[in-house]
């Protein structure tokens, strides 16, 4: 089985092909522990390739691999963000500087609607691409995602508790100040891909598709009021589409 590892700043993802279908198989908070990250990766069975999308680090990365060379006996591939590649152009003028996780998510959109799309990673930070339909990056938007937002907010507030894992996602008002925190973030990201969906309308008179991915993005989706598509496995749909072309 080729295995595809996303790596982001809090959580790791991996998957891989199933009946010609991207599918993930688990994701759980890595606390920069790749030596157990590793011991879950075994459980997946045998396995003949790695592919990993990584915006962990150098060291981190550098750690990830030995580990996984020793343990599983193949030489992962860390991919990387690249000038142009199936169809799509990076907007950025050293295109090396886009997260890879942003970049193979937008390639993955691109691929499935081969169409104007506008991608949101809804994780530790929410990110925001849009590509037009001719395949050009336009670049994008990037904003504290729920977690992070809340705990800036409260932050030094000792007064304030916020257990987000027990809030209800929700934009109506708050009827108490962790609530009405909580309540704002949620709002706040909403908001902010409404508002950047508008700017893409105006400047480009056409409707983006829009496709949501990330940890939190079916607790935000439902309260957007536009079409939308949550995809779980998005980064990996995209390293699968890199994969494939190495």
């Amino acid at each position: 089985m080729r295995l595809l590892l996303d790596i982001g700043n809090t959580r790791v993802k991996w998957g891989g092909l199933r009946q010609g279908v991207v599918e993930e198989f688990g994701c759980l908070a890595h606390c920069h522990d790749w030596q157990m990250v590793v011991s879950k990766l075994k459980l997946v069975g045998n396995i003949s390739a790695v592919d990993i999308a990584s915006v962990a680090g150098k060291q981190a990365e550098g750690r990830l691999g030995a580990i996984i060379s020793d343990q599983l006996k193949v030489r992962p591939v860390f991919h990387q963000s690249q000038r142009e590649f199936n169809g799509v152009t990076n907007a950025y003028r050293d295109y090396r500087r886009l997260g890879v996780d942003r970049w193979l998510a937008v390639v993955a959109a691109w691929d499935r609607c081969n169409s104007a799309v506008c991608v949101v990673d809804c994780g530790t930070s929410v990110t925001i691409d849009f590509v037009t339909d001719s395949g050009r990056h336009l670049g994008g938007f990037i904003l504290p995602g729920l977690e992070l937002a809340c705990s800036s907010l409260l932050d030094g507030t000792k007064e304030v508790a916020c257990d987000t894992e027990r809030m209800l996602d929700s934009v109506s008002f708050g009827l108490n100040t962790a609530q009405a925190v909580y309540n704002g973030s949620v709002l706040s990201v909403v908001a902010s891909i409404e508002k950047a969906l508008q700017k893409y309308r105006l400047a480009h008179h056409a409707e983006p598709v829009l496709i949501l991915c990330g940890g939190d993005a079916a607790r935000i989706a439902p309260h957007l009021d536009v079409a939308n598509t949550v995809v779980g496995a998005l980064v990996l749909e995209g390293l699968c589409v890199a994969a494939n072309e190495s």
